[in-house]
This record gives C-alpha cells, sequence and structure tokens, in this order.
C-alpha cells in the first residue's frame, strides 16, 4: 500500500510518497486574496499578476490549525485538483485515500481538541486506509543524519538515530525539541515566538518606516528577506561597522515594475546595465540585513521577554537526563525555513559554546535543504513497512474504537522494538 507524507507546515506543505526516491511536491499552505477579489489556493498565487495589497488566509493561527474549512480546501486543492502534480507511484493518477496509508504532521503541543479534529477529518471526510500523526521534528531522525550531516561513514545499525536535537525554526515560532530514538521527549519542548512569520513583518515595518510604504506587500517582502537577509556571527561588531562604511553591508533591491519583473530581483554590483537601471524603484537595505534575523538571537530586541536559541536550546538539554546531555550536544539538527539564512549555523555553535560546559562536544549541522528534511526523514519511516504498522491506526479501528484509539495509540515505541528485534 502506497505511504502518503504530508509535512503540514503553517507556511507550506511538503508532500509527496515514500518511496526509495521520494518526489518532493510543496504547496503554500495559505489561500490568497488580490486586490481585483481574486481567490489563489496554494501555488495558485504565483499566477497573480499584482502582488500589491495579496490578503492571506492562512489554517494556522499562532501555530494551531484553528481553520478546517481553509485546510480542508487547500487539502483538496493538493490531492484532487486539475492540476495536482502529486501523481501515486504506480502513475494511476490523483490520491485514492482508501488505498492509502497517511502520515502527517502536527506542531508540537497542539491541543488535543484540534489533534482529535485532525484525526476525524482524516478518517470520516478522507477516508484514508492508515494513519499515523506526530510531529515534524520526531521525523528528523529518520534520516542518516550521522552519515549526511556529520560526515561519519560508519554504516548506522538502527533504522533511526539514537538522538537529536532538532531546532525547527519554523514560520509561525521556533521549536526546540530533544528527540530520542524517533520519539520527542516532551517535557524538555521549548518554543519561542520568533520565526519566519515575525521577522517578514519586522522587516516590513522596518522598510516602511526608512524607506517605502510595504505594508501591503508581505508576498514581496518575504522575497526581499529571503534573498538579502544573513545572521551576523558578531552583531554588535557589525552594527558599529555598518554605522563607519554602509556600502560594505548595502544590497539593492529592484522593485518590481510590471514590464520587466513582477517580483523584483537582487541587483549585483557587477551587472553593467546597472546605470540604466538608476530610475527604476530601488530599495536599500544596510543594517536590516542583520538586525531582523537577530530576533532569533535576541528577542528582547522587540521588547519580547524570552530566550534566544542559543539559550533555549540549553535550557532543554538541562531538562534532559544528564546521561543523554553530551549526545544531544553532539547532535544539533536545524531545521526549517528560517535555517536557510547565511550565517546561521556559524552563530548558533559559536553561542552555543560558550553555553555548553567547556569539555563538551558540540556539532551543529543545516541539512542542504532544512525546510523538506523533516518530509524526506518521513518517507524514510514510510519504508520501514513493519515499524509503521505497529504505529499507525487503521480506519477500521477508529471506526470501532472512536477518537481515544488515535489518542492512546500515536507514537513509535521504537526503544521497545528494538529490544525485542
Amino acid at each position: 500500500m502506497p505511504v502518503l507524507v504530508v509535512d503540514n507546515g503553517a507556511y507550506e506543505i511538503k508532500a509527496g510518497y515514500a518511496t526509495e526516491d521520494p518526489e518532493l511536491h510543496v504547496v503554500s499552505n495559505s489561500i490568497a486574496r488580490s486586490a481585483d477579489r481574486r481567490t489563489y489556493i496554494g501555488n495558485q498565487v504565483r499566477t497573480c499578476k499584482d502582488y500589491h495589497g495579496l490578503v492571506y488566509r492562512r489554517p494556522h493561527e499562532k501555530g494551531q490549525l484553528v481553520s478546517w474549512e481553509c485546510q480542508k480546501a487547500i487539502w483538496d486543492h493538493i490531492f484532487f485538483g486539475k492540476d495536482t502534480t502529486l501523481d501515486r507511484p504506480n502513475g494511476t493518477g490523483i490520491v485514492d485515500p482508501s488505498d492509502t496509508s497517511l502520515i502527517l504532521t502536527e506542531m508540537p503541543y497542539s491541543l488535543p481538541a484540534l489533534s482529535s479534529h485532525m484525526d476525524q477529518i482524516v478518517f470520516e471526510e478522507y477516508g484514508f486506509d492508515s494513519y499515523y500523526r506526530c510531529t515534524a521534528g520526531s521525523l528528523v531522525p529518520w534520516n542518516d543524519i550521522n552519515s549526511e550531516l556529520f560526515g561519519d561513514e560508519t554504516t548506522r545499525k538502527k533504522p533511526v538515530a539514537e538522538c537529536a536535537m532538532v531546532v525547527d525554526c519554523g514560520f509561525s515560532a521556533t521549536h526546540v525539541m530533544p528527540v530520542l530514538l524517533g520519539e520527542v521527549y516532551f517535557p524538555a519542548v521549548k518554543r519561542i515566538t520568533p520565526g519566519g512569520k515575525m521577522l517578514t513583518n519586522y522587516l516590513k515595518e522596518t522598510v516602511s518606516f526608512r524607506h517605502y510604504n510595504m505594508m501591503e506587500d508581505t508576498y514581496l517582502m518575504n522575497l526581499i528577506k529571503e534573498a538579502t537577509c544573513f545572521v551576523s556571527p558578531n552583531f554588535s561588531d557589525d552594527l558599529e561597522l555598518c554605522h563607519k562604511n554602509k556600502k560594505s553591508y548595502m544590497a539593492r533591491y529592484l522593485l518590481p515594475d510590471f514590464k520587466t519583473t513582477r517580483t523584483g530581483y537582487l541587483l549585483s554590483p557587477d551587472d553593467p546595465k546597472l546605470a540604466q537601471k538608476e530610475d527604476s524603484q530601488i530599495l536599500t537595505l544596510t543594517n536590516e540585513r542583520f538586525t531582523v534575523p537577530e530576533l532569533l538571537f535576541n528577542p528582547s530586541d522587540v521588547g519580547l521577554d524570552q530566550a534566544g536559541i542559543p539559550e533555549t536550546v540549553m535550557r532543554s538539554i538541562n531538562s534532559m537526563p544528564a546521561d543523554v546531555r553530551s549526545m544531544l550536544l553532539a547532535n544539533v539538527v536545524l531545521v526549517g525555513g528560517s535555517a536557510k539564512l547565511p550565517g546561521f549555523r556559524e552563530r548558533l555553535t559559536k553561542d552555543l559554546r560558550t553555553w555548553a560546559p567547556a569539555d563538551s562536544y558540540l556539532r551543529v549541522a543545516v541539512p542542504e535543504n532544512p525546510d523538506s528534511y523533516a518530509w524526506k526523514g518521513g518517507c524514510a519511516l514510510g519504508c520501514q513497512t513493519e515499524m509503521l504498522q505497529r504505529a499507525h491506526v487503521t480506519k477500521q479501528d477508529y471506526m470501532e474504537y472512536g477518537v481515544n484509539r488515535c489518542l492512546s495509540s500515536f507514537g513509535i515505541k521504537v526503544q521497545e522494538t528494538l529490544e525485542k528485534d
């Protein structure tokens, strides 16, 4: 039976079937409405002619899935839409839930009532044959992280890494999750508010105050953030140097003119036609490029009484049993869209070094595609047929025992399974 893996993120949905060579499908988890009152579901927003004034409606609020009317419309578009690219492994067309097993992710500490709603939608609305619900962080260790991220060439003996400290820099928030043998140790899970959404909004407000009014251009400002921002290795030094010499930190972004470009692009200083573009609208950024991502490390800069990521990681590790703390420090994995910011790994390594014990062995890694790494781990789990069968809930069991079966069953007891084997 084919296994469909859906990483249901607040910003994007990563979906695809678990095969030896899985094919990733990324869809925006939103319904957008343009100024001319047209509605765009998922990736249809890319066909919008004018991104100014685009209003988003997202199923998630503060990380919790609260709008199933919106979410179901997006899932229907992905599973059954006319322009869907999510084909079954045998090439028989669109998704057939009655003959498909589903692996679906949710945010850590989702409210039990909202999780029950998800179970009801999966079985009663779509009718999937079987289903496993988990957090995205619990799927990361199913990748071969020692070989792929840390260069360990030894062949792993178990299908899942023994431990990993997963830092999920998501859209709604940042979660720090210790994962032992594929299970999240929830008493040590920490959450801080700064995430991709806050960074985009902060950049939007800063640019609107200093340069142009961009408050109605969320889509464009997100592209500018991804193209120009980076994490400073030493924030105070870079801020002082930028004050003395702004040109060394300057980035120029050509704004859309709706003739040659609809989204704009980052200008290169070596562009021979740069002089011809001086008459166009150009957004010049200097210290905004690194002051915005600094929120991940110092949320107090905007008045949030919260710790940054390095301190949060150490608080989580110190909440763990003493005999696994050193292993977690040696297996820190950054995932999520914000993990793609240049300099993120280097800065986190530097700051963690000051918090960690002096004799500890510290390793921090970022996958090549951090935003889809959890989905990739889900595909690896989907290929472990025997182990997945011990964890998932079938539709027959659900119809017999109800949502209580899902609440009591989810969570792979990997340690028990390995001991039995």
